[in-house]
């Protein structure tokens, strides 16, 4: 009586170990699943057309800003341009040029270009805006804050902002000149 009443006991173990266990499975399975999912669905983008932009607060790095920080926030009433790059991205540096030329235009219409580089070293990033003669602020964002803020997932990449602070448009590739002046004509400020 008591060998059956603990082989018994000994049954129920088993079977509560197995139901416990299977359900452990059960739960990383379903994690796992979960993970690889959600991880292979595209990314949309947090911020679009429409949306306040989000502020940011970065170093400047042009020696005529030195020592100064740009505020996105700061430049409320102005129409602004974002532009997302880096120093190795080819397109980026082809585009590079006509920006400079462009911005001397529009800046007296009260629009501010910002350059948001994403290169992690500083000295190559001031030789190349000095070989560039960049006279628009250039801003370094080492660690993706502003880049992950905005969800940029290609180079070169523009955010257009009108005077209010809201995001006009999104275009992530490079602009010929003309495209350009079309886009930045929206943002003009009244």
């Amino acid at each position: 009586m008591k060998l059956e009443k603990a082989r018994e006991r000994k049954k129920n173990k088993k079977r509560n170990r197995y139901i416990y266990r299977s359900s452990i499975l059960f739960v990383l399975i379903a994690a796992t699943v979960f993970a690889v999912y959600s991880n292979n669905k595209p990314e949309k983008s947090t911020y679009g057309a429409g949306d306040d932009a989000p502020d940011f607060k970065l170093q400047q790095l042009n020696e005529v800003f030195a020592d100064t920080t740009l505020q996105l926030s700061d430049l409320q009433g102005k129409g602004v341009m974002i532009n997302f790059w880096n120093t190795s991205c080819s397109p980026c540096e082809v585009e590079m040029p006509f920006l400079e030329e462009t911005y001397e235009t529009y800046r007296d219409k009260g629009i501010e270009f910002v350059a948001v580089s994403i290169d992690v070293n500083e000295f190559v990033l001031s030789k190349y805006i000095q070989s560039f003669g960049l006279s628009f602020p250039v801003v370094q964002d080492n660690s993706d804050q502003v880049k992950n803020l905005y969800s940029v997932t290609k180079l070169p990449s523009k955010v257009f902002i009108n005077e209010d602070g809201e995001i006009v448009e999104i275009v992530e590739k490079v602009m010929k000149p003309d495209e350009l002046g079309t886009h930045l004509d929206e943002i003009v400020p009244n």
